[in-house]
């Protein structure tokens, strides 16, 4: 995943490179451009318009996310920004991510660029004042995610190019800043059955208020809860123990993903490929268990064989949140490591997307 910090001249050639960003002008007519989210299916829970999301978070007590972008591409065909792109294939693939934000937050996506068919000139000047630096957009052609109250107050941003861990962290930050938005709403006090109580917690990132609610329980339910937490935790061994608690056949397909996630985090990649293989592509979570399969192949110099993989899982469902994260990593797994990605076709696409992604893959890099 990117990470390393933007290198301000280089994207500054990037941004200024010419017509082939897509600076068209807007359709002509009365043609109404359908939302590029508004079927996104990475589960977020996302408004289309200033006044819906102040209105939103405002009966709901929720945070504001702005997500601006300053450029639109002509190869992307639903007019969905090439940074906004790679944000769905690194941070917003992310279930823990997609959970918060639902739970917490009201998520806008707009376009600062006057030429875009998403352009909001509300928006882009609300933005502007939350984050002067977007004056500058030549030398920013990636905004950053920034946070505010229903109220308008500026809270804090997030890097387009965060991980799915670094912008939870960031979420988790702004949350605790700000305790008032954090609350248990009344509906979710009353929740009387302890395996949504603890889900719930789960969600809100609250892991040891969530085991706490799980005590003295024993349900298959229960112990797939608690393995997820201690996944989550670091805690392995304890996640492998709650793991082999679980008895009920209906979480067997759960059960084959949350191993390899647990082989990866121990780094044991002869477990991983001896075990992913087997994964039957009609486990929901078959496209997650075959990125870290692809992965494993990949630190095991099998470079070639990870790109098949990877390209194989794509075609299994071309239009799910992980075929994204899928389809960047199989193009840069195709770069030197240490190459900057400045330009629209360095990175080769089945989904012919269009990324932007500067710094690469973590989970290639490490």
């Amino acid at each position: 995943m990117c990470q390393k910090p933007i290198i301000l001249p280089l994207l500054l050639l990037f941004c200024l490179a010419g017509p082939t960003w897509g600076q068209e002008s807007k359709p002509s007519g009365e043609d109404k451009i359908e939302h590029p989210l508004s079927q996104d299916s990475t589960g977020i829970d996302w408004v289309f318009s200033l006044e819906e999301a102040i209105s939103k978070a405002t009966a709901t007590n929720r945070i504001v996310v702005l997500k601006p972008v300053s450029y639109r591409s002509q190869k992307n065909s639903d007019n969905l920004s090439p940074s906004a792109e790679t944000q769905r294939a690194i941070s917003f693939v992310d279930s823990r991510v997609v959970d918060l934000l639902n739970q917490r937050f009201v998520p806008y996506y707009f376009d600062m660029d006057s030429v875009g068919d998403l352009y909001d000139e509300k928006a882009t000047q609300l933005a502007t004042e939350l984050y002067p630096d977007l004056r500058y957009l030549s030398s920013m052609p990636t905004p950053p995610l920034l946070f505010m109250t229903p109220q308008k107050k500026f809270l804090g941003y997030a890097s387009n190019f965060a991980s799915g861990q670094e912008l939870l962290e960031k979420m988790i930050e702004i949350l605790d800043e700000n305790p008032l938005y954090g609350q248990l709403t009344a509906a979710e006090r009353e929740l009387d059955n302890p395996l949504q109580k603890a889900r719930l917690f789960l969600e809100l990132r609250q892991l040891d208020a969530a085991l706490e609610t799980l005590e003295g329980q024993e349900s298959s339910e229960s112990w797939y809860l608690r393995a997820r937490i201690a996944r989550e935790q670091g805690e392995l061994r304890s996640m492998k123990y709650a793991i082999s608690m679980i008895t009920d056949k209906e979480y067997l397909a759960e059960i084959e993903v949350e191993n390899i996630l647990r082989y990866w985090a121990s780094q044991n990649l002869e477990a991983i490929k001896m075990k992913a293989p087997g994964i039957n592509r009609e486990n929901p979570r078959f496209q997650e268990a075959m990125y870290y399969y692809g992965l494993a192949l990949f630190h095991s110099d099998s470079v070639e064989q990870a790109i098949e993989v990877w390209q194989n899982a794509i075609a299994a469902n071309p239009k799910s949140a992980w075929a994204y994260r899928l389809d960047l990593t199989q193009g840069l797994a195709r770069l030197d490591p240490n190459s900057y990605l400045s330009s629209r076709d360095t990175i080769p696409s089945v989904l012919d997307r269009v990324y932007l992604c500067p710094n690469g893959n973590e989970d290639l890099n490490r």
